[in-house]
């Protein structure tokens, strides 16, 4: 039998606190996913080819696993095999693959661990799509890097951008969205910009002639949310109306038919379209009343409805009625397939995700590595790795664990005992804190609920 350690950290000081961790945050790349969780600690599961989980190994995990100790971090994106994450002091964090300069730091060598992108202090608002990134800063500044072949970035160039650089002089941005090789974006007056890739009209400008500086599309001034798919785009404008533009062979505008489109385009006549999300070839949106609705390619059944049929209009996902959240794989391509077909979302308790899709590399996060096509909130550990307390603490990694239990250690423990208790209290492990990292070989533990007590000054309960 294969034991998975699951740690939840609670904290004994005068008053016992135990609150139950949530998810905040659930974003899905090409083929994994990042979530934040509520005491604002990082996880990732999925492929791990390129290092995008960020785990400092380049293997695929079936579950979520918790990326370092950090308990940090506030904002989350996932670009096509890259990733981006923002700390609560503003600084701005990346990893994954960098073939195109998309990590920012003047290389194209993987990262499988996060690093910090220059030492600003001052970022705000993060997107990543197929090879580039955007990131607005505090002061209303909108900066670009990565892969610009077609002026993704912004910056009045064609040429990869190998560190953030600046988009024009405005300071009124509000938010970005980036798509396979075009980016749209928000000004705080609520006029809505493009630029990039517009082949088959993903810019919404009523040309397909691509732009290498943001252009505004219209004039209207009443945009409320964005969203860039790989070849199309989704918006919502006052009041919740829903529009799309751009390639639409599989009926992800939701237009019910097939017809590529130059410029916006309204989705059916409702006025309550409150979250949306373009995915690499099908799109998620979230009604005011916290309905799930779903369209365009549905090979691998990711738009939840138990089918594989496409749909070209939206239609109601029959589960879980009360949704805060959606997030649809980005789109990647190898010149002749698209790749990008699961998706994942947060019902309104946030205490497990739901999924559903393609499964081959785990990116559903269920344990294994089957397709479906009906969303099923899985159960996830509630988990923290790391508390301090006083001067003597300690950490459990990696999270989740198999069989083999390490432990991190500060200098105030080493030589102190560490026992293994069960919920009765009785020992049922022991040995002693013998160096910095101290290994425990628990194989021959049985799965349940267990306390880690090292002395008697920090305790972590574990679920086996």
């Amino acid at each position: 039998m294969r034991l998975r350690l699951i740690l939840i950290t609670i904290l004994f000081l005068p008053v016992l606190t135990n609150a139950q961790l949530t998810w905040l945050k659930i974003e899905s790349g090409t083929e994994f996913n990042l979530a934040l969780r509520s005491d604002s600690t990082l996880w990732s599961w999925g492929f791990n080819g390129d290092g995008q989980l960020g785990i400092g190994n380049n293997t695929q995990q079936t579950e979520p696993v918790q990326i370092g100790t950090d308990q940090d971090w506030k904002e989350i994106a996932c670009g096509a095999f890259h990733a981006l994450a923002l700390k609560s002091n503003g600084t701005l964090w990346i990893w994954g693959n960098n073939s195109v300069n998309q990590l920012g730091n003047a290389s194209t060598v993987n990262e499988n661990s996060p690093i910090q992108v220059g030492t600003d202090t001052d970022w705000k608002r993060i997107s990543a799509g197929l090879g580039h990134s955007l990131c607005t800063k505090d002061n209303g500044t909108l900066w670009g890097w990565g892969y610009n072949e077609y002026g993704q970035i912004g910056n009045q160039s064609n040429v990869n951008a190998l560190t953030p650089q600046q988009i024009g002089m405005a300071t009124d941005w509000k938010l970005s969205s980036c798509g396979g090789a075009h980016s749209l974006a928000l000004k705080n007056d609520n006029s809505l910009w493009s630029w990039g890739y517009n082949g088959l009209g993903q810019l919404g400008i009523g040309s397909l002639v691509d732009v290498n500086i943001p252009v505004q599309v219209g004039i209207a001034s009443d945009w409320e949310t964005i969203s860039a798919g790989f070849m199309f785009s989704l918006a919502i404008k006052q009041p919740k109306t829903l529009w799309s533009w751009g390639f639409n062979g599989n009926g992800q505008l939701g237009t019910l038919n097939n017809i590529n489109y130059e410029s916006p385009i309204q989705v059916g006549n409702e006025i309550d379209w409150g979250l949306i999300c373009a995915g690499s070839s099908f799109s998620f949106a979230i009604k005011t009343d916290s309905t799930l609705w779903s369209w365009g390619y549905n090979g691998f059944g990711q738009l939840g409805n138990g089918t594989t049929s496409q749909e070209n209009s939206p239609i109601l996902v029959a589960v879980e009625q009360d949704w805060v959240a959606v997030s649809a794989a980005k789109g990647a391509s190898n010149g002749s397939n698209l790749f990008g077909y699961h998706t994942v979302g947060l019902s309104v308790d946030r205490s497990s995700f739901c999924s559903v899709g393609t499964n081959y590399a785990g990116q559903l996060g269920n344990g294994n590595t089957s397709d479906r096509s009906f969303f099923i909130c899985d159960v996830a550990p509630l988990v923290s790795v790391k508390e301090l307390i006083g001067s003597n603490s300690f950490s459990i990694f990696p999270n989740p664990v198999e069989n083999i239990l390490t432990l991190e250690l500060e200098e105030g423990n080493i030589g102190k005992v560490i026992a293994i208790e069960d919920q009765q209290g009785r020992v049922v492990f022991s040995s002693f804190c013998q160096s910095f990292l101290t290994t425990l070989d628990i194989s021959t533990l049985s799965p349940g609920f267990y306390r880690v007590v090292i002395g008697s000054d920090s305790k972590h309960f574990v679920k086996l």
